[in-house]
């Protein structure tokens, strides 16, 4: 495929699918045999190659090996042939108009979903050989325009092409098949923007998405997109495909999700987690709605008020990356009870052997998990904090609200009603 692909230039020529849908097919004694209806490519990785001609209601194809010319012109079949020879379609073979022309294509450069308005064809001549791969596809005005039989206008549009080896089918031969760009591609986007891409999806392609993506990103993604969209991922999926991607998210955005679902999903979820793990969850999911208990995650960062400021450093280097910030580390007692705070800056300009106790600051500003939006608002914005502490009325560290999630959590689905407190906070400032 490469080679033909690198082929000298004389012997290759670009045209699009729009002008050769309909054309005539001509035999070898340049009798009329019908028209292109469409055209049928094998797609095993690369460029798709054209193997075969539509010409008939039926599915059988001519294929590609008796056709010696193939353009705008229309199609000549080659003279040495003895007569027209057909065969049915393959059970791995596309076909190209009925399954890939106007169908959504995910488009990484936009982050958006995009309509496959026309298809760039290459056709070689290799040693005699005749060979046609799809190379790009049109997703802008100017192939929607051609297709509609204005040429000459269409030229006046910004042209829009992909290159075709970016993209993989999304799903198995159907007439709704969808193509995805490679894996790599899709998981160096933002989460927001891939859950931008899947919400512009139909509902039966979102999920096959998320199956291209890594566990991780899959569920950062998740967590970005409107609940709805969400619960109705996790409620159709397998109870293993839902449940490891609840395990991947921060636990605060795991209750969330959870939350969401049908009391049996929920269950079944919970038996495929580890149990520490469902219990966190559970005790997060019983804090009530509107309540810094439900807005604060469990991932932070706690030291022992007895370790050094080096000791510290080296406990830090152990901490799981998938703690969501450590701005601010918490010193704690055995009992966990929260002792005071330091800032990471703090921390690593100290000396190495000075005890936290000296470097930390002992009067903590923080909240309890039954206290309201108001007050979790109030604290934030007057304090100036990245992160607020939340304790038990014992003073034991519970989790953290960072303000993230005190800007997208309040403001998401509650906007007027947190736009009034947020007024009423700044008035009192």
């Amino acid at each position: 495929m490469e080679r033909a692909l690198s082929a000298r230039p004389e012997e290759a020529r670009e045209f699009y699918l729009s002008e050769l849908l309909g054309k005539k097919i001509y035999d070898r004694r340049s009798r009329l045999l019908g028209r292109v209806r469409d055209l049928v490519v094998r797609w095993p990785a690369g460029y798709p190659q054209i193997v075969g001609i539509k010409h008939a209601r039926s599915n059988q194809i001519i294929p590609l090996d008796q056709v010696a010319e193939l353009g705008p012109q229309g199609v000549f079949l080659r003279p040495e042939a003895k007569k027209t020879r057909t065969r049915p379609v393959a059970p791995e073979e596309v076909f190209v108009n009925r399954w890939l022309l106007d169908k959504q294509i995910v488009d990484v450069q936009g982050a958006k979903v995009v309509r496959v308005n026309d298809i760039v064809l290459r056709r070689h001549k290799l040693a005699g050989t005749l060979l046609v791969f799809l190379i790009a596809v049109d997703v802008g005005s100017r192939g929607l325009i051609r297709r509609l039989g204005l040429r000459r206008l269409s030229e006046s549009f910004p042209e829009r092409l992909l290159d075709w080896q970016r993209f993989k089918p999304l799903e198995t031969r159907t007439a709704n098949l969808q193509l995805v760009v490679l894996r790599r591609d899709l998981s160096s986007l933002h989460p927001a923007d891939i859950a931008d891409i899947v919400e512009d999806l139909g509902r039966p392609a979102q999920a096959e998405l998320l199956r291209h993506l890594d566990g991780r990103t899959a569920a950062e993604a998740l967590t970005e997109m409107d609940p709805e969209v969400r619960t109705h991922l996790l409620e159709n999926m397998t109870g293993p495909e839902a449940s490891t991607l609840v395990r991947a998210m921060a636990p605060d955005e795991a209750a969330d999700a959870l939350g969401g679902l049908s009391a049996d999903k929920r269950a079944e979820i919970f038996r495929l987690l580890h149990p520490e793990k469902a219990r966190a969850l559970k005790k997060l999911m019983g804090y009530r709605e509107g309540t810094a208990g439900s807005l604060m995650t469990t991932e932070l960062v706690s030291l022992p008020v007895s370790l050094t400021a080096q000791q510290a450093i080296d406990h830090l280097r152990n901490t799981p990356p998938a703690v969501e910030t450590i701005s601010y580390l918490y010193a704690v007692n055995e009992e966990e009870q929260l002792q005071g705070v330091l800032s990471l800056r703090e921390l690593i300009v100290a000396p190495p052997d000075a005890p936290l106790e000296e470097i930390m600051r002992r009067h903590v500003v923080a909240l309890r998990p039954q206290d309201d939006y108001e007050t979790v608002l109030e604290i934030t914005v007057k304090y100036d904090l990245l992160a607020v502490p939340v304790v038990d009325n014992g003073g034991r560290l519970l989790g953290i609200i960072t303000v993230d999630d005190v800007l997208e959590t309040l403001f998401a689905g509650r906007r007027h009603k947190v736009a009034m407190v947020f007024l009423r906070v700044l008035k009192r400032r």
